[in-house]
């Protein structure tokens, strides 16, 4: 074989392994257009997917929802637009009506700065007649207080004399008021006396309080009989005052005390007036002036 033939059995291996790679490529990349359009949905899977009509029919569906929703929002655009229109317009009428209350407003201002103003400089002018006013009035008031001091001196003596006017006149009144009531319980008290047989010169020392108790224990040891009752010095009484012993409304006897403590005494009984026994419970009185008297004059007789 020549070197021309070897070259060309070279060429024919290379080429036929071309021809063998496009055809396992054309092999490989063949597809089965008809189930590829035609897949049915509900068996497609990884390897077989849905096929391209029913793509084309969702796309289809999916962009005649999208037409739709993109109409409904032009529509509701279109509306907001018309809306913010309206708004844009009260808005422009609102402003207006503020700018024109501003420049109302700004006018008002102005005016009332220049009266401020004016009354600023009518207010200095009164201040300084003020200050002036208020210099002749501090020298009246040091006048006027100069004057209430000596009125007030004065009025101090008045009535420094007037009180005591007024204090000797209270002094003469209570001393006519107080002499009419000694006068009144002096012929109270000598009424008092000439009941009881009493005169200014009868000594009343042993004269006992009118006062009543309760006999507490009795003794009696053959030769005398002694008496405890329930009241004492705290009652007023005293050793040598005598009291009448009493069962109901009967008088059993009497005592004279001999002893006399805060809030009791021990009596001895009185041979001359006595009745009865004496007893617990019975109430023994203390005699009145006139039954005191009745009992010096009967012991002198």
């Amino acid at each position: 074989m020549t070197f021309v033939g070897k070259i060309f059995t070279v060429l024919v291996f290379v080429f036929s392994l071309v021809m063998m790679s496009l055809a396992l490529m054309v092999g490989a990349a063949h597809k089965n257009w008809k189930d590829l359009a035609t897949w049915p949905a509900d068996k497609a899977d990884a390897k077989h997917p849905t096929g391209l009509v029913d793509q084309l029919a969702a796309a289809n569906k999916k962009n005649e929802e999208l037409r739709q929703e993109n109409e409904h929002l032009g529509r509701k655009i279109e509306s907001e637009k018309a809306a913010r229109t309206i708004e844009i317009a009260k808005l422009e009428a609102a402003g207006q009506t503020l700018l024109q209350q501003h420049n109302a407003l700004t006018t008002q201002h102005q005016s009332e700065v220049e009266a401020l103003a004016k009354a600023t400089a009518t207010l200095a002018t009164a201040e300084d007649a003020l200050k002036a006013k208020q210099t002749e009035l501090d020298n009246l008031r040091e006048e006027i207080r100069v004057a209430q001091a000596e009125r007030d001196k004065t009025l101090l003596q008045v009535v420094d004399v007037a009180d005591k006017n007024h204090q000797l006149a209270m002094n003469i009144s209570n001393l006519q008021r107080r002499g009419m009531e000694l006068a009144s319980q002096i012929a109270k008290y000598r009424a008092v006396l000439t009941a009881h047989n009493l005169d200014g010169e009868t000594d009343v020392s042993g004269i006992a309080p009118k006062v009543a108790g309760i006999v507490k224990s009795v003794r009696n040891n053959g030769q005398d009989i002694t008496v405890l009752v329930s009241v004492g010095s705290d009652d007023g009484l005293k050793v040598g005052h005598e009291m009448n012993v009493f069962r109901g409304e009967n008088l059993i006897g009497r005592i004279r005390l001999r002893s006399v403590d805060p809030d009791r005494a021990v009596g001895e009984s009185d041979p001359v007036f006595y009745k009865r026994p004496f007893q617990i419970g019975d109430v023994a009185q203390t005699i009145q002036p006139s039954a005191s008297l009745d009992r010096q004059a009967s012991n002198r007789n």
